[in-house]
């Protein structure tokens, strides 16, 4: 199984030498390590990235492609399913070159803060009737909202 290690500076230097025998493992520490570094560089760098930043953040994520492609065909040859290659697959490799183009910072425009709200709401509206729903899913956000205002309230007046 190849490891696509190279050509990708010091960070894949790392990953070499940690000179595991399992190729799966290389692979999965590479994934790891690769999409971590690209979102710390995004996390520190400002609106727009400067060279260095954007070509080693485009070729960590690069580095993830490629390894999590080489996982789902290994794990596929073996008839398990176990890294899909979704649409998430494609637009990740739509903002590489948009990192190495562009040079503009991706964390910028995502929407994590989004999502964990919309997952909020759905552990809220799962323990709603469905003729309630939309009464019963804000009636207990102000609810869970307001506990917090008087947790922060409390802390506020202790310091």
């Amino acid at each position: 199984m190849p490891t696509y290690c190279r050509d990708y500076g010091v960070s894949i230097k790392l990953i070499q030498s940690w000179q595991l025998q399992d190729p799966v493992l290389n692979l999965l520490a590479a994934t790891c390590y690769a999409m971590q570094r690209s979102i710390e560089i995004q996390d520190f760098a400002g609106l727009v990235l400067n060279d260095q930043e954007a070509d080693e953040a485009a070729q960590c994520l690069h580095l993830y492609l490629r390894a999590y492609a080489e996982l789902a065909g290994y794990y596929f040859a073996r008839g398990k399913l176990m890294y899909k290659m979704r649409h998430k697959y494609h637009y990740m490799t739509h903002v590489e070159v948009d990192i190495s183009v562009y040079k503009i910072n991706q964390r910028a425009f995502h929407t994590f803060d989004e999502e964990s709200f919309l997952g909020k709401l759905k552990a809220i509206g799962i323990r709603c009737h469905g003729k309630t729903l939309s009464f019963r899913i804000f009636q207990r956000y102000l609810l869970a909202w307001a506990v917090c205002l008087q947790e922060h309230r409390k802390l506020c007046e202790g310091v």
